[in-house]
């Protein structure tokens, strides 16, 4: 207590929440998260009307293993961000391009979709767009690492402005922004980040 009176170690986990719980509690994921504040995220039974949409998708290609393929749909409203499904597989190719594809026709909404660099991305790329003729959908690749990505969506989660629709997946994205991006999983952060970059907001 001489060396590191409660205030200050209160003052240092506020602030510096990832290097305090790894260096005083030996937990190098801090219980509110690191990048993220999961816990100021209200979960809600209805959402406004008027809103519009945008489905962010986070690409994988490996069958029952590894990375999740993830589309998130969200919209903002007076400042603040609803997050109203997510739809995750483990699939090959061929599933994760039948949900992508089934998704954006039941959703009516844009599709914000990952365009891998090179020649498999441009094949891929004009493959979806066929399957997606009349449907509101772009492509665009990836600038920056993750976590700069997922600063803006970030900031409105930790300020409060985040809203999330109840349903079976919640606590899967809670745990995922939780320990982002460090835990074994960054997929649904990732389709969230693009949703919310591709709003302009």
């Amino acid at each position: 207590p001489d060396k590191f009176p409660l205030e200050h170690l209160t003052r240092m986990a506020e602030s510096m929440p990832y290097m305090f719980a790894g260096q005083y509690q030996q937990d190098p994921a801090p219980r509110e998260g690191a990048l993220f504040r999961p816990g100021k995220i209200d979960i809600i039974d209805a959402v406004p009307a008027d809103i519009v949409w945008v489905r962010g998708w986070d690409l994988a290609a490996t069958k029952n293993d590894g990375d999740w393929t993830v589309g998130a749909k969200l919209g903002v409203k007076d400042g603040v961000t609803y997050i109203v499904d997510l739809q995750r597989i483990q699939g090959g190719p061929e599933d994760v391009e039948r949900l992508i594809v089934q998704t954006a026709q039941l959703d009516g909404c844009r599709q914000s979709i990952p365009q891998d660099p090179g020649q498999a991305g441009v094949a891929q790329m004009n493959y979806l767009s066929k399957k997606l003729q009349g449907l509101s959908f772009s492509f665009s690749r990836e600038t920056g690492d993750k976590a700069t990505r997922a600063e803006p969506f970030a900031a409105q989660v930790n300020v409060g402005n985040v809203r999330m629709l109840r349903a079976s997946w919640n606590e899967a994205l809670l745990d995922e922004l939780r320990n982002f991006p460090f835990g074994k999983h960054d997929d649904i952060v990732d389709a969230c980040s693009r949703a919310y970059n591709e709003l302009g907001t």
